[in-house]
């Protein structure tokens, strides 16, 4: 499985998003800018105030957490489950990375306004279309091993490893906010 980069440019459009304080997908038919990019959101609110950043793994680990409702073996979200952010974090083909954080004393969705919220956002280089390679249970294992075991590296535009991209985006994150 290759490596993601981070990469700059998809950071800054996260960043921009997260700074609208807007918890929802961007309309690619208003904004052309988000063709052929897929995209996960996290919001973690804070109903007594108070401004301190969500656990740096919190959203990976909440997106990743979806794996237990994708079925390798028919390639595809199990019925009436999401799994739709988990895909966007492994897909085999996705060569860079960007995530932004903002701040929102209020932030807002198409149903409900959040106080004191944190609004994560992470683009891919990816559009949402695409299929995750059919893994045998052999390669799952040894994604698993790989994963668990890879060193993280702090470099902007180092070949890193998906575990090293999350660690480092989330890491880059707290340390701009």
């Amino acid at each position: 499985m290759p490596s993601a980069l981070w990469s700059s440019k998809l950071a800054e459009q996260a960043q921009e998003w997260s700074n609208g304080c807007f918890y929802a997908h961007p309309d690619k038919r208003v904004h052309a800018d988000y063709q052929g990019i897929g995209q996960n959101l996290f919001i973690s609110w804070l109903d007594e105030g108070g401004d301190n950043p969500p656990v740096v793994t919190l959203p990976v680990d909440m997106w990743n957490s979806e794996v237990a409702n994708f079925s390798y073996p028919v390639n595809t979200c199990r019925k009436g489950a999401v799994c739709g952010h988990y895909t966007q974090v492994v897909w085999a083909e996705t060569t860079k990375v960007g995530c932004g954080i903002k701040f929102c004393r209020w932030a807002r969705s198409s149903k409900r306004t959040f106080e004191n919220a944190w609004l994560v956002t992470c683009n891919y280089s990816l559009p949402e279309t695409c299929k995750v390679k059919n893994l045998t249970r052999e390669e799952i294992l040894v994604l698993l091993v790989q994963r668990d075991s890879a060193e993280t590296t702090y470099a902007p535009n180092a070949r890193l490893g998906r575990k090293d991209v999350v660690n480092m985006a989330l890491a880059h994150l707290l340390y701009l906010s």
